[in-house]
């Protein structure tokens, strides 16, 4: 569908990749380069910044048209504006590259056989006069303007003009892997068209409602927006976004059906399990495990329990733990007969008994009072054992969890949400949730797992219960 191997013929495509890469090194056109890029950073990150803004002005009706990719309709659901930060910098990457691209072979159009128009020509020498001899400018938001009305003429620069639009020719620079010496894989390339995607689009927004000067807009927001987004971001038109989202779902649809090389492989006696070329040996893993699910047990008992012989009190799971309930703060405690005011009682008793009582609390007319000190320490520990906890729980309970994009696991009901710990036949059940693609399906990947009871000599889970200070939240509700 790209035709990439006829579009760039000829052209050496590691020189092209290099023309589109972050600036670097102290000559002078480097710096005045990395200008351009910070300014890119700044100015995605604005637009950005504007598409959440929408939400407080109660204008949150444009972003479901920001998301739609049809001319006539919007969608059901808004553009998404919980991007990590991470993310955003490494879409803006992408839009950064391009212009740095666009300003290195200015003078050099025809040996690459593409061609500006003469409205893109004169910004990016605008651009290039703005920041020569300089390694730093006073006008910022003077250069941002500059780059947003150059990012605009790109985006709206007719696929039908004749030639090869700059933006079009720049999608296959991104999909040369110029380590390898091939085009990326499906797979690897439609997350960088849907980072441009996200940059065109919050651009656009930008240009049509810009965010300085929202207070002063007296017409329709959504009609402003429209008359710009109707013709650059839609399906079915002659600009660079139809393209890019055609070639994306090309993509998907690649990545969905290609039959991929499997990553794992064992040895002929089962004893190691390959990734690519790394070697795991499975029972050097298993003792990895045991070892960090004891010092997970250490950590409950001696730091959080107050307890230093290494144990940690049995509890009776064989409970009814209702998970139909949706009250505020429930959570299986509550099935247990005065359970939580038991666990209390036989934290605070093993505090007594430890010599951090001292550093933790101090008696004021004769009632305990809690030493900040003592209070900021304890819950640096409590995140550290949080951590550990979290990780023994995807080691030892089934499918592992992804990292960054697993939802919070809530051992309490929340007013938002419903916990996902709960207790069944005296093991504790556990429902996390992952992101993953949710950006493109808007769906959750749902896993159930079972936590065990115990792991060699450790029953680390079944203590849980026993006082508010192992409990399993970051902030006061949930694992990280």
């Amino acid at each position: 569908m790209n035709r990439w191997t006829e579009l760039y013929v000829g052209l050496d495509m590691d020189e092209l990749v290099e023309y589109s890469r972050k600036p670097k090194g102290s000559e002078q056109k480097e710096l005045e380069l990395k200008i351009i890029w910070q300014s890119v950073e700044r100015l995605i990150e604005q637009s950005y910044a504007g598409s959440r803004e929408l939400w407080n002005r109660n204008w949150h009706a444009v972003l479901f048209w920001l998301r739609s990719i049809n001319i006539d309709q919007d969608t059901s659901k808004p553009f998404r504006t919980n991007y990590y930060a991470s993310t955003v910098e490494r879409y803006s990457g992408y839009w950064a590259s391009f212009i740095c691209l666009c300003l290195r072979i200015l003078d050099h159009e025809d040996t690459f056989g593409i061609r500006f128009n003469n409205a893109e020509r004169q910004i990016l020498i605008d651009l290039r006069e703005a920041v020569k001899d300089r390694v730093d400018v006073e006008d910022k938001k003077g250069l941002d303007l500059l780059v947003l009305t150059a990012s605009i003429e790109f985006i709206r620069h007719s696929v039908h003009c004749g030639y090869r639009p700059i933006l079009i020719f720049f999608l296959g620079i991104l999909g040369w892997d110029s380590e390898l010496k091939v085009w990326k894989k499906a797979e690897d390339y439609t997350t960088i068209l849907a980072g441009l995607q996200f940059c065109m689009r919050v651009l656009v927004l930008e240009f049509a409602l810009p965010t300085d000067n929202r207070d002063n807009i007296i017409q329709e927001p959504i009609s402003i927006f429209r008359s710009f987004r109707d013709q650059w971001l839609v399906e079915g038109t002659a600009f660079p976004f139809s393209d890019i989202h055609k070639l994306l779902n090309f993509g998907y649809g690649c990545s969905r059906n290609a039959a991929t090389r499997p990553h794992l492989r064992w040895s002929p006696d089962g004893r190691i399990l390959y990734w690519d070329n790394e070697a795991l040996e499975i029972a050097a893993f298993k003792k990895f495990v045991l070892d960090m699910v004891h010092e997970t047990e250490q950590m409950l008992s001696k730091d959080l329990l107050f307890r230093y012989d290494g144990r940690i009190p049995e509890t009776n799971l064989y409970f009814c733990d209702d998970p139909t309930r949706r009250d505020v703060d429930y959570f299986w405690v509550h099935g247990i007969e005065k359970g939580f005011k038991k666990g209390q009682s036989r934290v605070m008793e093993a505090l007594r008994r430890s010599e951090k009582w001292n550093s933790m609390v101090e008696l004021v007319d004769g009632q305990i009072v809690f030493l900040q000190a003592g209070i900021d320490e304890y819950n640096l520990l409590d995140t550290k054992f949080r951590k550990s906890l979290a990780t023994v729980m995807i080691l030892t309970c089934g499918q592992t969890g992804r990292g960054m994009e697993m939802l919070s696991v809530l051992y309490r009901n929340t007013q938002t949400e419903e916990r996902n710990l709960s207790v069944e036949h005296g093991q504790f059940m556990q429902i996390t949730q992952h992101h993953k693609s949710f950006a493109i399906m808007d769906e959750f990947k749902v896993i159930l797992l079972h936590v065990i009871l115990s792991i060699g000599n450790c029953e680390i889970l079944r203590s849980s219960s026993q006082s508010t200070s192992c409990s399993l939240h970051v902030g006061r509700d949930s694992i990280p």
